[in-house]
């Protein structure tokens, strides 16, 4: 597996779910940092939102011309591919239920 098949779906997860950093619960002192970083994800939402689909349009056409070029297939771009783009839709159509539970799941 390559690691540029994987790196395109990864990094389509790490912007949606960035999307949600607005609406996380931290400490106080995270909490301060955490509002500037916020203000500016929050205005950025729909520029992250969208980088997350390109990125996994690339990863898409990664996978298929992998597929084209060799003989065996492994079954790990598919896996990595097909867990961002869960992540990706569920960051898009229920913003609050994954937040909600990034903040129960975090410390």
């Amino acid at each position: 597996m390559k690691a540029t098949q994987t790196l395109a779906p990864l990094g389509a997860a790490a912007t949606a779910l960035a999307t949600v950093l607005c609406c996380l619960p931290f400490g106080f002192a995270a909490a301060t940092a955490m509002a500037a970083v916020s203000t500016v994800v929050a205005e950025r939402r729909p520029w992250f939102l969208g980088a997350s689909l390109a990125l996994l349009v690339l990863g898409v056409v990664q996978v298929t011309r992998a597929r084209r070029a060799c003989v065996t297939r492994r079954a790990g771009p598919l896996v990595v591919l097909g867990v961002s783009a869960a992540i990706v839709i569920l960051v898009v159509f229920f913003p609050q239920v994954v937040a909600g539970l990034m903040a129960d799941w975090l410390p």
